[in-house]
C-alpha cells in the first residue's frame, strides 16, 4: 500500500466500486496499489494485448484505470483509442495516468468521460476517481470527504467559467449587441457600438506573442497563480499559431497554459466539449494529434481582435 491507511479495512470497501487496471504487466502492481489508496477495488488486470481484442474483459467494471507509465508510443496510443469506445459505447468512466513524453499521444483520451492525470498528486488522483465515480452513477462509491468535496465543486467553477467564455464568444462571432439579463443587468457591454467586420484581419501573429509575453512578465512580478487564465491563454496561442500555419500539440499548449500539465489537460478537455477546440490528426503519424481552434473559436476569436483594434484596446 501507498499509504499508512489500509481501505480494505473500512467495513464500506466491500461496496466500493471495483476497477479494471488497464497497464503493462510489470506495471501493474504499483497501478494495483494506486486504486486501492484511492477508495476503489481492483478488479483485475488487463494489457494493452488484452484490451485491444473484439470483446470485452470479463467481468462488468464501472472504471478502467490506465497507467501509461513504462508503456510503449505503439501500445499506448492503441489502448487509448480502445478505451474511449469502452468509455463511449459501454458506458465506462477512464481515470488515465500519463508521463510528460506521453502528453502528445493522450489526445483520444480527451472528452467527458475521462479524467487525464499527468504526475499527479495523491488529492488530484483521488479527484479524478470521485469525478469517474460520479460519472458511472456508483452511488455505492465512498470516497474521501476531501475528493468528494473539494474537486467537484472547483471543475463546476472550472466548467461555468468556460461555459461563460463561450457564451461570449459565441456572441462575439454573431455580432449580438449587449443584453440585459433576467435581473436587468448588462451583459457583454465592454464595447457600445457593433464592429465592421470587412473580411480583414491586421493583426498579426507577433502582436498576438507581445500579448502573451505580457501576460508572463505579469506572473513574473506578481507571482504564480494571482492571475491564472488558462482557457484564454491557450486561446491565444491556437490563434496564433493559426497565423503561423504552425500546428500546436497537447504539450505545447499545456505549456502555453501556465498550470500543471494535469489541470491544463481538463481546460483542454472542456474546451473541446465547448466546441472550441478540436482535435486534429497528424497526417504523418496516426498515433498523435494535434489542437487546433474550430470554425466557431476562429471566427470569434477574429470578431474579439476585431474589436479591439476598433476601439484602441491592446489584447489582453
Amino acid at each position: 500500500m501507498g499509504s499508512d491507511m489500509n481501505p480494505a479495512s473500512d467495513p464500506c470497501y466491500d461496496d466500493a466500486p471495483r476497477a479494471l487496471i488497464v497497464a503493462d504487466p510489470d506495471k501493474a502492481t504499483l497501478a494495483e496499489a494506486m486504486l486501492d489508496d484511492s477508495g476503489f477495488r481492483p478488479g483485475g488486470h488487463a494489457s494493452p494485448a488484452e484490451l485491444s481484442g473484439s470483446s470485452w474483459p470479463s467481468g462488468s467494471r464501472e472504471l478502467l484505470f490506465f497507467y501509461g507509465p513504462g508503456m510503449g508510443d505503439s501500445a499506448f496510443a492503441s489502448t487509448a483509442r480502445r478505451l474511449m469506445e469502452l468509455a463511449v459505447h459501454g458506458g465506462a468512466a477512464v481515470v488515465a495516468e500519463v508521463t510528460p513524453d506521453q502528453l502528445d499521444l493522450c489526445t483520444p483520451l480527451i472528452g467527458e468521460r475521462s479524467q487525464i492525470l499527468c504526475e499527479p498528486s495523491l488529492g488530484e488522483r483521488l479527484a479524478a476517481f470521485a469525478i469517474a465515480a460520479r460519472l458511472v452513477a456508483a452511488p455505492e462509491a465512498v470516497l474521501h470527504d476531501v475528493a468528494r468535496e473539494g474537486e467537484p465543486a472547483r471543475l463546476k467553477r472550472l466548467n461555468e467559467e468556460i461555459a461563460r467564455i463561450a457564451d461570449t464568444l459565441a456572441r462575439l462571432s454573431r455580432g449580438d449587441e449587449a443584453k440585459a439579463d433576467g435581473n436587468g443587468s448588462v451583459r457583454d457591454a465592454a464595447t457600445g457600438f457593433r464592429p465592421r467586420m470587412d473580411g480583414s484581419n491586421d493583426t498579426s501573429p507577433g502582436a498576438i506573442r507581445a500579448a502573451i509575453r505580457a501576460r508572463r512578465l505579469r506572473e513574473q512580478i506578481f507571482g504564480d497563480g494571482l492571475f491564472a487564465d488558462p482557457a484564454w491563454d491557450m486561446i491565444l496561442d491556437l490563434y496564433a499559431s493559426h497565423l503561423e500555419h504552425r500546428r500546436v500539440s497537447v504539450s505545447s499548449l499545456c505549456i502555453a497554459a501556465a498550470v500543471p500539465p494535469t489541470t491544463a489537460l481538463r481546460w483542454i478537455a472542456t474546451l473541446v466539449e465547448a466546441e472550441l477546440f478540436e482535435r486534429q490528426a497528424d497526417p504523418h503519424d496516426r498515433r498523435r494529434a494535434y489542437i487546433g481552434l474550430t470554425d466557431k473559436g476562429h471566427q470569434a476569436m477574429q470578431r474579439y481582435l476585431e474589436t479591439t483594434r476598433q476601439s484602441g484596446m491592446p489584447i489582453a
